[in-house]
């Protein structure tokens, strides 16, 4: 069992930047995996929408938060 697992962390619906930070500070391996956005990167930040655990590595599914008009 890993770090991130004995830890009970969870950086789901965090912004990917403070997961980035954070995992750093407490010398966790976190890697990042990007959606596809239905209308192109919008100007949101990037927010974790699932986490997993493989190999030791923290493997966050992010999503770009879309705060433009709908059509």
């Amino acid at each position: 069992m890993d770090g991130s697992e004995r830890s009970g962390i969870n950086f789901v619906g965090y912004e990917w930047e403070y997961v980035e930070e954070y995992a750093r500070e407490l010398g966790l391996r976190v890697e990042r995996v990007l959606t596809a956005p239905p209308r192109g990167m919008g100007d949101g930040p990037l927010r974790v929408i699932r986490q997993q655990v493989r190999d030791g590595v923290i493997v966050c599914t992010c999503a770009a938060e879309d705060w433009g008009e709908t059509r």
